[in-house]
């Protein structure tokens, strides 16, 4: 969905200064950062597992 999106807008990832990656599971945030080859230090990670309650948003730090 990121590359797809970029390429619409015209853009690289290089520029975006901030990605934020809604996702209940951190092993799918983490393997999008890899994937597209993100700096870490430019992705929050929301967590919108039902648990953290609804629209809460957790910052965890992807490891590198």
């Amino acid at each position: 969905m990121i590359p797809k999106a970029l390429a619409r807008a015209g853009l690289s990832t290089a520029d975006v200064d901030l990605y934020e990656i809604n996702e209940a599971l951190a092993s799918v945030a983490v393997a999008a950062v890899r994937l597209l080859d993100l700096d870490p230090d430019r992705v929050n990670v929301a967590s919108m597992w039902p648990g953290g309650g609804m629209g809460s948003a957790m910052v965890v730090e992807v490891p590198r």
